[in-house]
C-alpha cells in the first residue's frame, strides 16, 4: 500500500483497480452446465478449472490497462493468494482497499455474473469511482442495471443465488433514476466552472467526487489530505460542509465559514455517522463586489450582494443575455463568457477574482433544464447593480454597450477596479464626474481638467453616498444640453446652449435655438435609444458638428409595455403577491386553470424567478400589474 501513498503535496499515481471473474462468472455456469453431463467431475475439480480458465482469460487485458495508464499503479486482485482466507474475506479486502485508494475500475466481459465483480462494481458506485468496461467504455448506472437484472435471470436458471445481482440492481437503478446531489455537481463540473469541492459518502466516511483548483487529487490522498488541499485552493481560507440523503437534497444540516481541518474532519464524522453525504465546497463570499443571478430564455438577471435567488426580489438588474455579457466583461474580465442555453435555467455568479475549480470569473451553481422560452425586457433601471457601480456609469455603461457614441470613461470606483469604456473623442481633455449610487441631479461636483479622485470623494461623500468618480474625455462642443420627454407623447424637450452645458445644466445660462442639424440629431439618437432600451429616456449631450455624444442617459419612470411572464388572454386576473411564497402560487394557479384565469403578480419581481417558471410550466397567463411596471424608485 505505500504505493498509493500521495507525496508532500497530495499529488499520488492514479490507482487503477482491474475487476475480472475469479472463481465465478461465465466460465463457472459453463463448467457447471458441463458437470451435469459428466458426473464423475466434482465440484473441487470444477472450480479449479474455472479459475485456471479465468485467469488464462485475464492476460490480454491487463496488458491493455497496463499499455492505456502507463503512469497510473495497476491492481491486479489476481495476484494475490492468501490460502486460508474464504471468499468473503478476499471480498472485505479489496472492498476496502477500493474505498480507499482506486480512482478507476476497469471490468472484464462478463463481470456481471461474477459475486465479486459485481460487490466491487456496487462499490465504485457508492464510492463515486468512474467505471469501464474491457473496451473503456464507462458504464453507466442504467447499462449497468440492465446488464445485472439480466445476471440474475441466467443465474437464477442455473440455480444460482441472485441476491448479490438483483441488490447492484437496485442501486444502479436509484441512481440512474435520481442521481446523487454530489455526482450532479460533479457532472455540471465537466462542462462549467463550479465551486471547488470534494464529496464524502457515509460508512467510513468514504471519500468520493474530488474537483479541487489547480489539483488533481487521487483517492489515495484520503480525506483529511483532500481537505487541507481544499483549504489551500479557497481564496477565504475557509470551507463550508453541506449534507444531504437520497431522496432528500434539500433542508439538511450544514456548517459555513470552516478553516481548520480538524473542524471540517470533526463535522464530517458526525454528519457521516448520521447517514449524510457531505460536500465541502471553497466558501465564495456574495459580497466581494460581483454579483449573482440567472440566465433563461436570452436574458440575464443579476445584483450584488446575494445569491442568484435574487432574481426573487425587485432588486436585480435585468438584460438581454449580450449587453448583460458586454457590461460584466468590461467590470470584471474581458475573457467572461455569460452560461446559457435556450432550453436551461442557469444560476450563477460573477467574481473580481478567480474562483472554482477552474479558476475562472464565473461560477455556475445550477443548471435546470425547462422548456424552450423566449423573454423579452425593457433595459430598466435603478437596481443594485447600478447602485453598486453608480447610477450615472451603468446609463453610460448601457448606451454604450448599445453601440451609441459616449466619450472614453475611466470608472474609479469604491467596490470594484477601475475600468474604461466608452470611445475616444480625440479631445485628450478630461471632465470630472462623481458617480452617485442613486441618480442625485445637481447635488455633486462636475469639473473641467483632472483633478485627484480621491480628494474629491472625500469632499463629496460623507454619508458614502457616491458609488465612485468618472473621468470623461471631453467632447470639442459646438452645442450641447438635455432632454426632456413630453407627458402623454413620443416627442421630447430638446434644449440647449452653445459650447459647454455645464453652465445650462446648473441654470446659470439661458438656452438657444438649436441649429436644425444639431437638433435633428439628438432627436434622432433618443428615438434610437428608446427603441433600443424599451422604455422612454433622457440625456445630456453634447455635438461637435458631426456627431451627438451621450453624457448622461437616465431612464424616466415608465415603460413602454408591460411585462409578461406567460402569454395569454384572460378575463378574470387572480392577485398574487410574491412576498406570500410559491406555496401560495402553486394553489392560485390550480384555481386559475379552473377559473380559466391568469394570475396578476402584484408586486415586480424577475422574469427569471421560479414564479414565472410555474406560470410557464402550468399554462396559466401571468403578467405584472401596473402598479408593478414602474420597478423600484
Amino acid at each position: 500500500m505505500q504505493d498509493f501513498r500521495p507525496d508532500h503535496d497530495g499529488e499520488s499515481k492514479n490507482v487503477v483497480y482491474l475487476s475480472t471473474p475469479i472463481t465465478t462468472g461465465p466460465q463457472l455456469l459453463e463448467w457447471l452446465a458441463a458437470a451435469h453431463e459428466e458426473s464423475n467431475r466434482t465440484a473441487e475439480v470444477v472450480q479449479e478449472e474455472v479459475v485456471a480458465e479465468n485467469l488464462a482469460r485475464i492476460g490480454p487485458l491487463r496488458s491493455h490497462v497496463r499499455a492505456q495508464w502507463p503512469d497510473a499503479t495497476l491492481i491486479d486482485p489476481t495476484e494475490l493468494n492468501v490460502p486460508d482466507w474464504s471468499q468473503w474475506e478476499y471480498h472485505r479486502f479489496w472492498v476496502e482497499i477500493i474505498n480507499r485508494f482506486v480512482d478507476l475500475i476497469v471490468f472484464a466481459d462478463g463481470w456481471e455474473l461474477s459475486t465479486g465483480c459485481t460487490i466491487e462494481y456496487a462499490t465504485g458506485l457508492h464510492a463515486a469511482i468512474p467505471m469501464e468496461d474491457a473496451r473503456g467504455n464507462s458504464i453507466k448506472p442504467a447499462d449497468a442495471a440492465r446488464l445485472l437484472l439480466a445476471a440474475a435471470d441466467t443465474l437464477e436458471g442455473a440455480g444460482r443465488d441472485s441476491s448479490i445481482a438483483l441488490a447492484a440492481a437496485g442501486r444502479a437503478e436509484r441512481e440512474a433514476r435520481e442521481p446523487l446531489k454530489d455526482s450532479s455537481l460533479a457532472s455540471l463540473a465537466s462542462d462549467f466552472n463550479v465551486a471547488s469541492f470534494l464529496s464524502v459518502g457515509p460508512g467510513g466516511p468514504i471519500l468520493r467526487h474530488r474537483h479541487i483548483r489547480g489539483r488533481k487529487v487521487s483517492r489515495s490522498a484520503g480525506i483529511p489530505d483532500s481537505v487541507q488541499l481544499l483549504l489551500s485552493a479557497s481564496n477565504a481560507g475557509s470551507v463550508n460542509v453541506r449534507t444531504f440523503k437520497p431522496g432528500s437534497p434539500k433542508g439538511n444540516p450544514f456548517k459555513y465559514g470552516l478553516n481548520r481541518v480538524d473542524d471540517v474532519l470533526r463535522a464530517i464524522q458526525a454528519y457521516s455517522a448520521s447517514g449524510y453525504f457531505c460536500i465541502i465546497n471553497e466558501t465564495i463570499s456574495v459580497e466581494d463586489g460581483g454579483v449573482s443571478g440567472v440566465t433563461l430564455g436570452g436574458i440575464a438577471e443579476f445584483a450584488p450582494d446575494d445569491t442568484p435567488r435574487v432574481v426573487e426580489t425587485a432588486e436585480a438588474a435585468s438584460l438581454p443575455i449580450g449587453v448583460a455579457e458586454q457590461i460584466l466583461r468590461t467590470v470584471y474580465s474581458p475573457a467572461l463568457a455569460l452560461p446559457f442555453g435556450a432550453n436551461k435555467r442557469i444560476e450563477f455568479s460573477v467574481h473580481p477574482n478567480r474562483v472554482g475549480h477552474r479558476a475562472e470569473h464565473i461560477i455556475v451553481w445550477e443548471v435546470e433544464p425547462v422548456e424552450s422560452v423566449s423573454l423579452d425586457v425593457p433595459i430598466v433601471w435603478p437596481n443594485r447593480f447600478s447602485r453598486l457601480l453608480g447610477d450615472k456609469t451603468y446609463g453610460l455603461m448601457i448606451a454604450d454597450t448599445l453601440g451609441f457614441p459616449v466619450p472614453a470613461t475611466t470608472a474609479v470606483l469604491r467596490r470594484v477596479a477601475p475600468f474604461r469604456f466608452g470611445r475616444s473623442t480625440g479631445t485628450g481633455e478630461w471632465w470630472m464626474r462623481t458617480a452617485p449610487a442613486r441618480q442625485t441631479p445637481g447635488h455633486f461636483t462636475t469639473t473641467s481638467g483632472w483633478s485627484d479622485p480621491f480628494a474629491l470623494l472625500m469632499k463629496e461623500d460623507s454619508e458614502a453616498d457616491v458609488a465612485g468618480v468618472l473621468a470623461q474625455e471631453g467632447v470639442d462642443a459646438l452645442y450641447s444640453g438635455a432632454t426632456l420627454p413630453l407627458s402623454n407623447s413620443s416627442d421630447h424637450v430638446v434644449e440647449g446652449v452653445a459650447g459647454a452645458g455645464d453652465g445650462f445644466m446648473l441654470g446659470e445660462s439661458p438656452t438657444v435655438k438649436l441649429p436644425a442639424d444639431v437638433d435633428r440629431r439628438v432627436r434622432d439618437l433618443l428615438r434610437d435609444l428608446e427603441a433600443a432600451l424599451g422604455s422612454a429616456a433622457r440625456i445630456e449631450w453634447a455635438d461637435d458638428g458631426e456627431l451627438a455624444w451621450v453624457l448622461q442617459l437616465h431612464r424616466v419612470q415608465k415603460r413602454s409595455r408591460p411585462g409578461v411572464f406567460s402569454d395569454g388572454a384572460a378575463d378574470v386576473w387572480i392577485s398574487f403577491d410574491p412576498s406570500q411564497g410559491l406555496d401560495a402560487l402553486k394553489g392560485l394557479i390550480a384555481q386559475a386553470r379552473d377559473a380559466g384565469a391568469g394570475i396578476e403578480v402584484t408586486k415586480p419581481i424577475g422574469l427569471t424567478s421560479h414564479v414565472g417558471d410555474l406560470l410557464r410550466r402550468a399554462g396559466v397567463p401571468g403578467r405584472l400589474a401596473d402598479d408593478a411596471l414602474a420597478g423600484p424608485a
